[in-house]
């Protein structure tokens, strides 16, 4: 990739070399970068394909719901990933972008061709060929998000890549109300994986069904988080909650 900056509606952005050698975006908007410095794609490997269990699923067909598509590397992770597998799957990724000129400029840096078209009324950008679908919806995923469960365009997924700016930088996409809508779309061995570990967080998710547990974290941080729609939250994650006295994340009225 080249390392020129890009300027969208949304402000600019500019490349960052990360310690693995891939580059990720840092959104001057949100003030944060897309991936960690410690690494962009052994990142995304480690909280997302991996965290997922992706590699393990053993189904003809995957369906993965990402939050945040950025520079199309948890897509692009995922399908190399999958790809070394003796009977690779056929894979139905779906993400969402505030931003479609982002998603555009990504898509052409990874020279995919792609469509737009409306899904359900809602605004998308896809690439289609016999290994994969990916759509990518794009606006307000929380004004799309009801329309699309609605009209089963996201339904059953196998994995959920929690992965968007922070809660401190963009905090709408991590309330109680939004893993709510997130529970909607799953089934009973989804897995959602995310880099936060933000006790505000797992108050959120916990209140909305979520059973919750802590992992390990990538680089420089010392916990992430896996979330089961039936699953039991551990008893250590109880425990921090016990003596955290941060409030869960909620939508503003």
């Amino acid at each position: 990739m080249g390392k020129s900056n890009f300027i969208s509606e949304l402000g600019e952005y500019s490349w960052v070399e990360t310690d693995d050698g891939t580059q990720t975006l840092y959104s001057h908007y949100f003030n944060e970068a897309c991936h960690s410095t410690g690494g962009a794609y052994e990142e995304t490997l480690f909280n997302y394909v991996h965290g997922c269990r992706i590699l393990s699923l053993n189904k003809p067909q995957i369906r993965v719901f990402e939050v945040g598509f950025g520079t199309g590397l948890g897509f692009i992770c995922t399908l190399d990933e999958i790809k070394k597998l003796s009977t690779p799957p056929f894979l139905d990724f779906f993400s969402c972008e505030l931003d479609g000129e982002l998603v555009a400029f990504s898509l052409k840096k990874l020279r995919l061709d792609y469509i737009h078209e409306e899904i359900a009324g809602v605004q998308t950008i896809t690439v289609k060929n016999d290994q994969y679908n990916l759509s990518v919806f794009i606006g307000d995923i929380r004004k799309n998000m009801p329309v699309l469960i609605a009209n089963k365009i996201l339904m059953n997924i196998d994995a959920i890549y929690q992965d968007a700016f922070s809660p401190k930088r963009n905090p709408t996409l991590w309330t109680f109300e939004w893993f709510k809508e997130l529970y909607k779309i799953a089934h009973d061995d989804t897995i959602l994986s995310t880099y936060s570990s933000t006790k505000a967080v797992w108050k959120a998710l916990i209140a909305a069904s979520w059973g919750v547990e802590y992992v390990s974290g990538f680089h420089l941080k010392k916990w992430s988080t896996r979330a089961y729609p039936h699953g039991k939250t551990s008893q250590e994650v109880i425990e921090l909650l016990k003596r955290s006295p941060m409030e869960m994340l909620r939508d503003k009225l």
